[in-house]
């Protein structure tokens, strides 16, 4: 005698066609996986890399200020006019006032404090010479000199930042 089925019972059939999940939906997940680990891994390489400009740009800039600090700082303890070499216009020479020679120039990309390098990155370093009016002096007459003003520009990675600052020796 045959037994009536109860229909709240699944046939064995119907029991093994949800067990698991087919090629299709594992192919599925597995490309949309890749598709979100791809993208993922491109932002963060991008962070990474924004990381390490933003460090590089940062240790520039830092140099750069720590350099024309001591350089204004020189400047102001030059000790007359008349110790004071203005040509060319891309260094300058002078003796302080505890009668030291000091020599800022450009070596490569290097600002030299007489031969020890004091930044690396640096371009386009310039003095310029002004009267107490604020018109240039010609680069001959040092004893015309009131300020002194030094710009120049610091690279690093793709950033580049002009820095310039103006003195007035206290001995002038």
């Amino acid at each position: 005698m045959r037994r009536a089925r109860v229909p709240s019972q699944k046939s064995p059939y119907m029991a093994k066609r949800y067990a698991g999940f087919s090629l299709v939906e594992m192919i599925v997940v597995i490309v949309l996986i890749g598709i979100l680990a791809a993208i993922g891994s491109q932002m963060l390489g991008m962070t990474v890399q924004s990381f390490v400009f933003s460090k590089d740009v940062l240790k520039g800039d830092w140099q750069a200020r720590v350099a024309i600090e001591r350089l204004t700082r020189d400047l102001r303890m030059v000790r007359a006019s008349s110790n004071l070499t203005i040509v060319p216009a891309t260094a300058v020479t002078f003796s302080d006032t505890d009668g030291s020679n000091v020599n800022y120039s450009i070596s490569g990309t290097q600002l030299m404090r007489n031969t020890q390098p004091l930044a690396d990155g640096i371009s386009g370093l310039a003095f310029t010479y002004l009267r107490s009016d604020g018109n240039t002096v010609e680069t001959t007459t040092s004893s015309l000199v009131y300020y002194i003003t030094v710009s120049f520009d610091v690279t690093r990675s793709t950033a580049t930042t002009s820095l310039r600052a103006t003195v007035h020796p206290r001995n002038f």
